[in-house]
């Protein structure tokens, strides 16, 4: 006897909701106060189906049901919204959030209904980035564009595919800030994992707006660490080093290096510094303002990170020594003269700033340094001369003294000097023991 494709299932009246059978699909649904409520999918499975209708049955009965229409919008429809209507955000925050959606959560699970997400399917999800992120980095990377050629073309500036560039193309690609496309703006290649660890960050923090608007239930992202990109063990540079790689750069940018590793500068701020910033009386630097960029476009003058990264440093002599003759050499006399711009008074671009480090650190045997990691080492000399993380997070602009604190545990002399401090104390009386 064949079975019938279409129809419902034979029913135990003690079962909440009813399966329908579709073709090879299953649907599940069941009536409330006079009311129809299916299920946002279907179904492979009869279990499945029936493991839906048992879900919703329990949170009526634990008093959290939530209306099985609201999460029938798209993964996809509602995360869109979502950024859309997040105004408050930074422009490379809303560039991560973009990333994160066109890269990994989209193209795999936008076509999904918010109420179809489950911890297993987020899992599922999570593994096969990680497994393609694997094999991308695997390949070979692939040759890189002109950046001045893909800068012009996605500004419609016509220039040929190939063959000689025009120098007022060029020039005008400098004059912008010497911006680089979207596809270069790392060349130091990962294994992928972070990309996805930032991905699913993105998911938790889209699928926690729609838990507190009852869209859905409860966030599926719940996969402990998952969020966290890979720690990385990195020793920040010594003064020696810091030296070396100044004078391995550029010489108008041997400042940049010197001053960001002994302030502990963000990028964005040192390179939004002009003239007027730099106090050589009063040995200071005030931070006021940061350069904002979003990936192809032409950087421009933002806020700071936060209210707090708003501040004054003061500089070791010897640092106002180099700025003083920065100044004198690369820096014309307006007030507002970028100290670290381009040639050509333009804002440098932090792909560019970091081109040039590349090379310099290369050049002294450092590969693995990062251009942030002068960040850390400006902490981490001012823990070595007895700062407090109170200290330093003034000092950096954190906003609380668990960002300054991160500094703290890689300076790995403090316990030393505990340790010769005992030593001087102690040691002749435990010897006479």
């Amino acid at each position: 006897m064949t079975r019938r494709k279409t129809g419902l299932t034979r029913r135990n009246p003690a079962e909440f909701g009813t399966v329908e059978v579709r073709g090879e699909r299953f649907r599940a649904f069941y009536r409330l106060k006079g009311k129809t409520f299916r299920a946002p999918q279907t179904f492979d499975s009869r279990p499945a189906a029936r493991a839906w209708l048992a879900d919703q049955e329990n949170s009526l009965r634990g008093g959290v049901w939530i209306d099985p229409r609201l999460g029938a919008e798209t993964v996809g429809g509602y995360a869109e919204d979502w950024l859309r209507s997040r105004t408050d955000l930074a422009p490379r925050t809303v560039e991560f959030y973009r990333g994160a959606l066109d890269r990994y959560i989209i193209p795999k699970l936008g076509a999904l209904a918010l109420s179809a997400l489950t911890p297993v399917k987020v899992n599922a999800w999570r593994a096969e980035c990680l497994r393609e992120a694997a094999e991308r980095h695997a390949e070979p990377e692939p040759p890189k564009e002109n950046p001045v050629r893909g800068w012009a073309l996605a500004n419609g500036i016509q220039v040929a595919v190939t063959g000689r560039i025009p120098r007022s193309v060029r020039d005008a690609w400098e004059a912008a800030g010497s911006p680089l496309p979207g596809s270069q703006a790392r060349s130091d290649r990962g294994d992928g994992s972070a990309a996805v660890a930032a991905s699913y960050r993105a998911l938790k923090t889209i699928l926690a707006t729609a838990e507190r608007d009852d869209i859905i239930a409860k966030n599926p992202c719940r996969l402990r660490n998952a969020s966290a990109s890979p720690v990385i063990d990195r020793k920040p540079a010594t003064a020696e080093q810091v030296r070396a790689l100044a004078e391995a750069m550029p010489d108008r940018y041997a400042a940049a290096v010197t001053l960001a590793a002994w302030s502990g500068l963000r990028s964005g701020e040192l390179r939004a510094l002009a003239r007027r910033h730099i106090d050589l009386e009063n040995g200071t630097v005030r931070v006021e303002r940061a350069v904002v960029e979003v990936d192809g476009k032409t950087p421009v003058f933002g806020p700071t990170k936060t209210a707090g990264s708003r501040r004054t440093v003061a500089l070791p002599g010897f640092v106002i020594d180099v700025l003083k003759k920065h100044l004198d050499q690369y820096v014309d006399q307006g007030a507002e003269e970028l100290m670290f711009g381009t040639a050509s008074g333009a804002i440098l671009t932090r792909h560019w700033l970091g081109d040039m480090f590349r090379r310099a650190r290369e050049q002294v045997g450092l590969p693995a340094l990062r251009w942030h990691d002068l960040r850390h080492t400006g902490a981490s000399l001012a823990y070595s001369v007895g700062a407090s993380v109170p200290d330093v997070q003034k000092r950096l602009g954190h906003t609380t003294m668990r960002a300054a604190a991160i500094y703290a545990h890689s300076y790995d002399e403090t316990d030393r000097k505990i340790a010769d401090r005992l030593s001087v104390a102690f040691g002749v009386d435990a010897e006479a023991q």
